[in-house]
């Protein structure tokens, strides 16, 4: 799982069909925290280059359900978020 979206990157580029992949989720009862890892295309992320957004890329304290899987909370958590509001899952 993933998110497609375009999003520009700290040095000015500006990427159509990014990648947004979450990466190093940690859960501690009732919350998780993960950091996002962001490519300006497929080809950097099967090159594994990743860029830098200019969006946060680290989420703490995030409640989830812990009978639910949290990888799919955590995509469906930066979705609710402005700069993530036309990501799409891929």
């Amino acid at each position: 799982m993933a998110l497609n979206m375009n999003f520009e990157t700290q040095d000015g580029f500006l990427t159509e069909n990014g990648y947004i992949r979450i990466e190093n989720i940690t859960q501690n009862k009732n919350l998780i925290a993960f950091n996002s890892l962001c490519y300006k295309d497929s080809t950097a992320r099967d090159s594994e280059k990743a860029c830098n957004p200019k969006f946060d890329t680290l989420y703490k304290n995030i409640t989830i359900d812990i009978n639910k899987n949290s990888y799919t909370q955590a995509y469906d958590y930066l979705k609710t978020l402005p700069e993530f509001q036309n990501a799409v899952n891929c």
